[in-house]
This record gives C-alpha cells, sequence and structure tokens, in this order.
C-alpha cells in the first residue's frame, strides 16, 4: 500500500480518486445501519444504501408531493462515474503530453 499511494508515478492520481469516493460516502447513514444487531438486515440495509438513488425527485416523489419516475445515479453508479471519469480524464492529459 505504500508503495501504491507514496512511492509509485500513480500516487497522486490514486489519492484524488480515493478521497472523491471518500466524499461521497453518507457516514451518518451508515453508522446507523451498522447498528443493527441481526446480521442479514444490517447487509440488506447496506445495500439499500449503496443501491439508494439519492435525488431531489427521489425525495419528493417519497414524501408523496410528486409522482414522476426516479432519476439519476445510486450511490454505486455514482462512485463508478467518478472513478471512470478520473481515469479519461487522466488519459486524455498523458496522450496529450
Amino acid at each position: 500500500m505504500h508503495y501504491t499511494l507514496v512511492l509509485s508515478p500513480e500516487g497522486p492520481t490514486m489519492l484524488r480518486m480515493i478521497s472523491s469516493v471518500h466524499n461521497m460516502l453518507p457516514y451518518t447513514i451508515i453508522r446507523q445501519t451498522l447498528k443493527i444487531g441481526n446480521v442479514a438486515s444490517m447487509l440488506s440495509a447496506m445495500m439499500r444504501v449503496i443501491l439508494a438513488k439519492a435525488s431531489i425527485s427521489t425525495v419528493t416523489n417519497w414524501m408523496g408531493l410528486t409522482s414522476g419516475a426516479d432519476e439519476g445515479m445510486n450511490l454505486l453508479q455514482q462512485w463508478v462515474s467518478a472513478l471512470t471519469s478520473g481515469s479519461r480524464h487522466m488519459l486524455t492529459t498523458c496522450t496529450e503530453s
């Protein structure tokens, strides 16, 4: 791990990717989910957190203010999108040099 993050030339890029995923984590919700005593229920709740679509339209649909379709990406899709967009940006800058 030390080589990957500190000594490797790709270390700063890896740190940026890790920090972008770290900033997206809903730690308050995860903390409450981990307090569930039953392991199966806890894992189910964690999967719901990761696969939930958190957007304004989802919240308004849940409250009953609107009845439109869910829009947006779930948390897992946002992670993959953030990581691939960072990789794509890194590849374009490397090929231009």
